[in-house]
């Protein structure tokens, strides 16, 4: 057999790092012998079909894969409050617009209890730079870029 190469694998189906790994090195093993086009075959079976391949020893691990990872996308909305939480700002003289819209929007979210803005706020990535978010117990927020949580707050 040849060896495999990733375009091929990526027209089969095979999307990810991890089962591209898995097919090149499972195949390389264990079907050497075996012509390229009935590889490709085998792999294409167990990605159509991944229940039917997961009690072999050989080609479970291959299975595994497209049982545990549909290759979608994970995504999730929600819905935002028409209003937003209270907001306290200082200096509001000294501060950017855009933060100030920005503050506004993060207290629509349904977790948010209240915020403020510091004298010195300005748009950041999430929330402003000089902000800081209350929010509910128990609903921790992934993801913000450069905050410290304490006490259920969010401080920038």
């Amino acid at each position: 057999m040849g060896n495999l190469k990733t375009k091929e694998l990526t027209q089969i189906g095979y999307a990810d790092n991890k089962q591209r790994s898995l097919a090149v090195n499972i195949t390389g093993r264990y079907f050497k012998h075996y012509s390229k086009a009935e590889v490709i075959d085998l792999l294409s079976k167990i990605r159509q079909q991944p229940y039917a391949y997961l009690n072999n020893d050989i080609t479970g691990k291959i299975a595994e894969t497209f049982i545990n990872n549909k290759n979608e996308p994970v995504t999730a909305s929600y819905e935002l409050k028409d209003q937003h939480a209270p907001l306290n700002i200082y200096g509001e003289e000294h501060i950017e617009l855009s933060a100030i819209k920005q503050m506004e929007l993060a207290l629509k979210l349904t977790v948010s209890l209240q915020g403020a803005l510091m004298p010195d706020a300005h748009s950041g990535y999430g929330l402003p730079i000089g902000g800081v978010l209350a929010v509910k117990c128990g609903d921790p927020l992934r993801r913000w870029y450069g905050y410290r949580l304490q006490d259920g707050f969010i401080h920038y």
